[in-house]
């Protein structure tokens, strides 16, 4: 039971920091092209 706790936790961790990873170059990406532009 324990574990499988462990494993949500872990999960749901690895999918917050991915969605915060792709927010993230979405801004870097905005900042680039209006530099480029």
């Amino acid at each position: 039971m324990f574990s499988d706790v462990v494993i949500y936790l872990s999960k749901s961790i690895i999918l917050v920091l991915f969605l915060k990873l792709i927010l993230i170059a979405r801004e870097i990406q905005q900042h680039l092209g209006n530099g480029l532009m």
